[in-house]
């Protein structure tokens, strides 16, 4: 049974993000390969005990894989929790697992298929 996320857990979870975007923003992560890949955080979710963080990314213009970015991405843990125990007060530093964020493709996805002529022509017809 999925709970709903509490609200200190939608607060923790959208200051993990934003930390989370200053470390990659200020310490590029050279030995995990990771210094020249743009990437948007999207999402955080946390776990309501606050101990593990879900992490979902979007690679902007990036030559690799979605599988070989999130086993960079997994290397940099230890390093990305180090960094935010500097920077935050929570008493345990959440567990990251990252994610690609399948959304906008969704979006898209939904998008083409509003905008096929069959189906513009089955919506007109339920509209009169």
């Amino acid at each position: 049974m999925h709970k709903e996320p509490t609200q200190r857990g939608l607060k923790v979870a959208e200051e993990v993000r934003r930390m989370l975007v200053d470390i990659f923003r200020e310490s590029p992560l050279w030995e995990q390969g990771l210094a020249e890949i743009s990437l948007t955080l999207t999402e955080v979710r946390i776990s309501a005990d606050l101990r593990n963080a879900h992490v979902f990314v979007l690679p902007l213009e990036s030559t690799l894989s979605g599988d070989l970015l999130l086993k960079k991405l997994a290397k940099a843990v230890p390093r990305l929790r180090k960094e935010l125990a500097k920077k935050t007060r929570l008493r345990v530093v959440p567990a990251l697992t990252f994610h690609l964020d399948n959304a906008f493709d969704n979006f898209n996805q939904i998008d083409s298929l509003l905008n096929d002529p069959k189906i513009k022509r089955d919506i007109k017809k339920s509209d009169t």
